[in-house]
C-alpha cells in the first residue's frame, strides 16, 4: 500500500505536535502530501456564543482567524516547507469532518493522537481516535501520548 496523502487532524494541543512531527517525518520519507486539519467544533461555537452573547458567525470567524494564526506559527516551527503540505480548517462535528475530509482527499493514512478532549467527554462519547479506527475507510495510526519523533 502506498501512502501518498497523509491527513493529520490537529487541535493545537501538545499531543497534536507529536502528530505533526510524525506526519511530517512520514511525508518526507515517502514523498507524500501532508494535510493538517483543524476542525472548529460547532457544539463549542454554539455554547460559547450563547454564554458570551455573541453571534455564532462572529465567533466562528474569530476562531477561524485564530486557527490561521496558529497554522502560520506551525508552518515555521515545524519547517513544513520541507514537504508538500496543505492547511485545512473546517467547522462542524470533529469526527464527521475528519471522515469527510479523509474521503474528499482520498487520504491513504490518518494520523491522530490517542488523547484529546475531557475525560468526561471520553467516558460519555468515546474518543475521536477510537471512532476513526472503527469507521474510517483509510488506515488510522494512533499515537501514544509521548512518542519520540
Amino acid at each position: 500500500m502506498d501512502f501518498n496523502r497523509i491527513l493529520v487532524p490537529i487541535d493545537f494541543s501538545m499531543q497534536s505536535s507529536n502528530s505533526i512531527r510524525c506526519g511530517k517525518k512520514m511525508a518526507k520519507a515517502l514523498g507524500a502530501n501532508l494535510y493538517l486539519l483543524n476542525v472548529i467544533d460547532c457544539g463549542t461555537v454554539e455554547s460559547v456564543a450563547n454564554i458570551h452573547l455573541i453571534s455564532r458567525k462572529t465567533l466562528k470567524d474569530q476562531l477561524v482567524q485564530k486557527a490561521q494564526k496558529k497554522f502560520a506559527i506551525l508552518e515555521k516551527e515545524y519547517s513544513l516547507d520541507e514537504v508538500s503540505y496543505e492547511l485545512l480548517i473546517r467547522t462542524g462535528g470533529v469526527f464527521i469532518q475528519i471522515l469527510q475530509v479523509a474521503r474528499e482527499l482520498k487520504a491513504d493514512l490518518i494520523i491522530v493522537h490517542s488523547r484529546g478532549g475531557s475525560k468526561m467527554s471520553h467516558l460519555m462519547f468515546g474518543s475521536t481516535s477510537e471512532k476513526l479506527v472503527h469507521y474510517a475507510h483509510s488506515p488510522v495510526l494512533v499515537l501514544k501520548e509521548d512518542p519520540k519523533f
